[in-house]
């Protein structure tokens, strides 16, 4: 009796006697599933952080929802800091292509005859905000 009281929290009811090989074998795979977890939590790698034990496949599902809402938001925040960078180019050459003039207490501007072109940095800037609302594009077909 004294034996085999200590496998007897390992068993599992199921209608009939679990042999003590059985209850230790699946003993052993619980305890190797607990060291995976708590090695992954201590290690900080991207692969890591996906091995969670979910209930059901909701959990999930939400999870990977949050993840895509964290780089939509992401995308949006740096496409908006893009964009005030392309008004203060686009300003910045407004003022280069005009003159303004004080005549008798009033301000009167006079435009240059060169048009404007757009420079370089402007246009890599405008590339950059394209690609990025691709990107979200694509995000958002998942969701």
């Amino acid at each position: 009796m004294r034996g085999n009281f200590k496998q007897l929290p390992f068993r599992k009811n199921k209608g009939k006697i679990e042999s003590n090989k059985d209850a230790l074998k699946r003993f052993a795979k619980i305890k190797d599933t607990k060291k995976k977890i708590k090695e992954n939590k201590k290690t900080t790698d991207k692969k890591v952080f996906e091995f969670k034990m979910y209930r059901n496949k909701n959990g999930r599902k939400m999870e990977l929802y949050k993840k895509a809402n964290d780089k939509i938001e992401m995308i949006d925040f740096e496409i908006r800091k893009l964009e005030r960078k392309l008004e203060n180019e686009f300003i910045a050459e407004q003022q280069c292509n005009t003159k303004t003039k004080f005549i008798n207490d009033k301000i009167v501007t006079k435009k240059l005859s060169e048009k404007r072109e757009i420079s370089d940095r402007e246009a890599l800037l405008r590339n950059r905000v394209n690609d990025l609302k691709y990107k979200k594009a694509e995000l958002l077909k998942f969701l």
